[in-house]
């Protein structure tokens, strides 16, 4: 028996995991009050196979893939195939992240590492059964890429290859752009000669130059084909709009946030922001040591480039969010980065003599974790399956055809989402309009009022009270009141 667990450990670690993350699922219902994860469950219903319904954004390539399993699921069970198919993926990441630990690091930080993903941060264990973007599944690919150069060969194969997988990261999420450079360092600091990096490049250049034919040359909607090519959800990186000083001091604050931001703070909340960077220190120094030594390879020297490249790109970027407490979903940035945090924790602590102290930080996370068990839960509401809508309308707006079809499929909800997605058509036309005078702004009107008038006459009154939800008190985006007149006026 003993044997027996010596050989399945892991297979045992993630089962316990999936465990917590489905008794969590039980409780909360989190894809609940997700609106976008109910709206791409809505597409993936219809059964469609072209470009514009299987991918969610288009910065996530990754969503074509979950999109096509999710209608697999869709042949088994009416149950949220969306649902199931995080729980499912949420498994198959913590089993290649230990079995990459185990392989590339020690047997010993595997078992702690993995003890820690039973319970994770609070921000992860909800995204085991609900998906709205591919950050905490996309937190595979930084193990990924310390394994794919702990394997390094000079072979020809081996450049190809390793450049294609590191561009295919980058279509399956934008986040993983940052392993770019550190990938590239790598082989500057071994010494790879020139000549071999042409292949490396060649296989990047090919999948890269794919995704940009594929990402500007196909429709993915209605609001999501005016998205420029690095845009993701529409947004831009601009150092010009940011208080650099500002973001560096809240940096130890994200760092807490990464493993332990909760909805809700209490006294043990505050002590464990205090701790973790304090553990984080001693690790760092452990492990400094150790390399000093010369006991720890470039690994430790990988792993902590690729957490400080992914926080300064956070903190550069419009979804900072350095608050202390929030929603899971204002978080999610983080879990791309929270698994290696953590592991680097782990892999400092265990290089001190005395066990008990990465053993003592794998409780506390489990203690800080668990609380996540003691939040209210959110009910289904009106408001947000009008939100659902507004992002549908980001997709199908445009179309009545497909609209029509999504609604039909949900007579219980139709009145709702009709409302939403006039929300969300509104939106999507006149947010990137800041001066209400603007020329722009009246051709936009007139394109909202002709889509609108493209819908049933059934539809209209409910779209057009959606048009007027757009600029209401509590809404946000919330538009301007001048274009309301003006739609008013050319209605």
């Amino acid at each position: 028996m003993l044997n027996l667990l010596k050989r399945h450990y892991i297979l045992l670690i993630c089962v316990l995991g999936s465990i917590v993350r489905l008794v969590y699922g039980m409780i909360y219902e989190p894809w609940e009050s997700s609106p976008d994860h109910l709206a791409w469950e809505l597409v993936i219903e219809q059964g469609h196979f072209d470009y514009a319904h299987l991918i969610h954004y288009p910065h996530e390539g990754g969503t074509i893939l979950i999109s096509l399993l999710s209608q697999l699921v869709e042949l088994i069970t009416s149950f949220s195939s969306l649902t199931i198919l995080a729980f499912l993926c949420d498994f198959a990441v913590r089993f290649i992240q230990l079995k990459v630990v185990q392989k590339v690091i020690s047997t010993e930080v595997s078992i702690l590492f993995g003890l820690w993903t039973i319970f994770a941060s609070p921000i992860i264990i909800p995204w085991g059964t609900a998906n709205f973007g591919l950050h905490s599944i996309s937190s595979v690919f930084p193990f990924l890429i310390v394994y794919i150069l702990f394997a390094y060969n000079s072979s020809i194969k081996y450049q190809l290859y390793g450049g294609a997988f590191l561009a295919l990261a980058c279509w399956f999420s934008y986040s993983n752009i940052i392993l770019v450079p550190f990938f590239f360092l790598f082989l500057v600091m071994t010494q790879v000669k020139i000549r071999k990096w042409a292949y490396t490049l060649v296989g990047f250049s090919v999948i890269a130059l794919l995704h940009v034919l594929v990402r500007t040359q196909t429709d993915p909607g209605f609001h999501f084909s005016d998205f420029g090519l690095f845009s993701i959800r529409g947004e831009s990186f601009s150092l010009a709009e940011i208080d650099m000083v500002e973001r560096i001091q809240d940096v130890p604050q994200v760092v807490a946030n990464s493993l332990t931001a909760l909805p809700h703070i209490d006294e043990y909340s505050s002590f464990f922001k205090i701790i973790i960077p304090i553990l984080l220190l001693a690790a760092i120094t452990g492990l400094s040591v150790s390399a000093w030594k010369k006991r720890t390879s470039w690994k430790f020297l990988l792993i902590v480039a690729i957490i400080l490249g992914y926080f300064a790109s956070y903190i550069i970027s419009p979804f900072f969010y350095p608050k202390e407490s929030g929603y899971f979903v204002m978080y999610r940035h983080l879990t791309y980065i929270a698994p290696l945090l953590a592991l680097l924790i782990i892999m400092g602590l265990a290089s001190f003599k005395h066990k008990i102290i990465p053993i003592s930080f794998v409780i506390l996370c489990a203690l800080q974790s668990s609380q996540v068990f003691t939040a209210e839960k959110t009910p289904p509401n009106d408001m947000l399956t009008k939100a659902s809508g507004w992002v549908l309308a980001f997709k199908f707006g445009h179309s009545p055809e497909d609209v029509i079809e999504i609604v039909n499929s949900n007579p219980k909800k139709s009145k709702l989402l009709i409302e939403g997605i006039g929300w969300g058509m509104c939106t999507a036309l006149l947010q990137n309009h800041p001066d209400p005078s603007e020329k722009n702004v009246k051709a936009s009107i007139r394109a909202l009022n002709d889509i609108i008038r493209s819908y049933p006459e059934s539809y209209q009154p409910l779209l057009r009270n959606g048009v007027e939800l757009a600029f209401s008190d509590g809404i946000t985006p919330r538009l301007h009141r001048d274009f309301l007149e003006e739609y008013q006026e050319k209605k």
